[in-house]
């Protein structure tokens, strides 16, 4: 590990190794060792394009699986996210936008660009190649080496040469030995502080959260080579700038539950800000830096349909060195209206229709690789317009007519029969064979039920019209009595009674008349001047109703003769 103070190049701190110094002048990895960088060194590359203005932080590529040249197909580590703009790669760290910022800015100027920065170990002829961008080197970097080129970001782009001395003097205080630190503006200070700002994505939601210090910014970026035989974290804070490697001297995988060289960047780190006071990047932001609202996904300026992504808003303040903020709107979000019915772009005589913000790429139809990303799900892969809505629709419903009438009255136990319906359309013409018939009618329980017709016709026009069928009790009848005289008869004493009878008629039996019983009619003793009795006469119909009246009989008193 190594620490630098960036405004000087001082190194104030440095570890070569792990266990007991058994030795003075024993191997210094920190110094001596060059190491395959993995993704630690695309902060670097991302300064070469922010510096020669091919590149912005909001710049975005298509993180889909992409083959470079005839046989290079680097693939993430973790998954294709798609449109992704420049801070948002490396915040994850994915790798196929860094090889394919590489390829704009050209291996060749990316490799010199580290070279200015003090990397010593790279040269045109050995790493001039895409495989750069990922940490792909031929001989490596050292530790130090690493400290130094993020300490010229960090140093707002002047490149200091890292010193472990200032001077060396002999007893008499005489300077023997001074050390000329090289010196050189690698970067402005404005594509700096553009660079430092992208590396504080990945303490604040990536692969560093575990490097924040409190009132304090950081910038960091991890590093992980193939089977995890190196293991990086390089970053810096106002303060300083520190890399830590961590790994064998002969190749092996790290065995470790996380990021080991940031879990010790981040102690060593912690420990060192302890009572500083707070500080942040945005303090010494430098003149020539200016900010701009724009979309996640084309890197150009923020439209409504940004913010209205299905995903969520798009729309994130960026940074950018004055002159390089995007002129053009985002074309990438479309809002676009889907008819159900065809699945097609819908003309305005759809109806039914899904109105939603899609993101758009250019010539979609030619690759399939988009389809692997995470916002494929989110793309318009329609380009044809419907071709069924070519004209208004017809809006006038198909007419139906009740075979019989609306309204039925039935009795319980009686019987229904479906009369059913007809159906006809203005464009369509016969419906009748469409029609949907639903409801069922009881006739064994009272109560009120209603059958529905519907018939649609072919656009879509629905009608319905029903028909009511009520089921009553049965009504009871009772049979009637009619009697044959007086309801009172009047008799001498001792005059002989003959009974008149009755007659029975019903509404459902008919006559009853000889289904009529008397009662009483024996009683009559018309021997009794003064007596009085009840003649009743019964009969009961085939549903057991039954009917009665009485007749009286009075006999009259004798009078008193004098």
């Amino acid at each position: 590990m190594v620490i630098i103070d960036h405004t000087t190049g001082y190194v104030v701190g440095t570890v070569g190794g792990l266990g007991e110094k058994t030795t003075s002048f024993g191997l210094n990895r920190a110094t001596q060792s060059p190491r395959q960088t993995g993704s630690s060194i695309k902060p670097l590359f991302v300064a070469a394009g922010v510096q020669q203005g091919t590149v912005t932080a909001g710049t975005v590529y298509d993180d889909v699986r992409t083959t470079f040249g005839s046989n290079y197909s680097p693939k993430n580590y973790n998954y294709y996210r798609g449109l992704i703009p420049v801070r948002y790669a490396i915040e994850s760290s994915q790798d196929v936008p860094m090889v394919k910022l590489l390829k704009d800015i050209t291996p060749e100027y990316g490799i010199e660009f580290l070279q200015k920065m003090g990397v010593s170990t790279v040269t045109i002829e050995n790493d001039a190649n895409l495989s750069s961008a990922l940490g792909g080197l031929y001989k490596g970097i050292s530790t130090l080496e690493m400290a130094g080129a993020f300490a010229t970001i960090a140093n707002d782009g002047k490149y200091i040469e890292p010193t472990f001395y200032t001077k060396v003097v002999d007893s008499n205080g005489d300077i023997v030995l001074e050390v000329e630190q090289k010196e050189e503006e690698v970067m402005s200070a404005a594509a700096a502080y553009v660079v430092k700002e992208i590396l504080t994505q990945p303490v604040k939601s990536g692969t560093a959260t575990y490097c924040g210090i409190s009132g304090i910014s950081v910038a960091a970026k991890t590093g992980t080579t193939n089977d995890d035989y190196d293991r990086w974290l390089c970053g810096f804070t106002p303060y300083y700038t520190a890399a830590c490697w961590f790994g064998y001297d002969e190749n092996e995988g790290v065995r470790y539950s996380g990021n080991p060289a940031g879990a010790i960047w981040d102690a060593v780190m912690t420990s060192a800000h302890t009572g500083k006071e707070s500080k942040y990047f945005a303090n010494t932001r430098p003149n020539g830096v200016t900010s701009a609202s724009i979309c996640k996904c084309s890197g150009k300026l923020a439209t409504e349909e940004c913010a209205n992504d299905p995903r969520g808003t798009q729309v994130y303040g960026e940074y950018f060195v004055v002159g390089t903020v995007p002129s053009q709107k985002c074309d990438c979000h479309v809002k676009a209206r889907i008819c159900n019915k065809t699945g097609m772009l819908a003309t305005e005589f759809c109806t039914d229709v899904t109105e939603k913000v899609y993101i758009t790429r250019k010539d979609f139809d030619k690759t399939t690789s988009w389809k692997n990303a995470q916002d494929a799900e989110f793309m318009l892969t329609v380009k044809d317009t419907c071709n069924v809505h070519t004209e208004e629709q017809d809006k006038v419903g198909p007419v139906i007519t009740l075979k019989g009438p609306s309204s039925i009255t039935l009795e319980v136990g009686g019987k229904y029969t479906e009369s059913g319906a007809t159906a006809t359309d203005n464009k369509d013409g016969d419906l009748t064979s469409k029609i949907e018939v639903t409801g069922k009618v009881d006739v064994d329980k009272a109560g009120t039920y209603k059958i529905e017709y519907t018939v649609q016709d072919a656009a879509g026009n629905k009608t319905t019209v029903s028909r009511t069928v009520t089921v009553k009790e049965k009504a009871v009848s009772k049979p009637t009595i009619s009697l044959i005289g007086g309801e009172v008869v009047e008799l001498e004493v001792n005059e002989t009674f003959t009974d008149p009878g009755a007659t029975a008629t019903d509404s459902k039996d008919g006559d009853l008349t000889d289904k009529i019983e008397i009662t009483g009619l024996d009683q009559v003793d018309t021997t009794k001047p003064g007596a009085e009795y009840t003649i009743t006469y019964t009969v009961k119909n085939s549903s057991g109703e039954t009917a009665m009246v009485s007749r009286r009989v009075k006999i009259k008193t004798i009078a008193n003769e004098t």
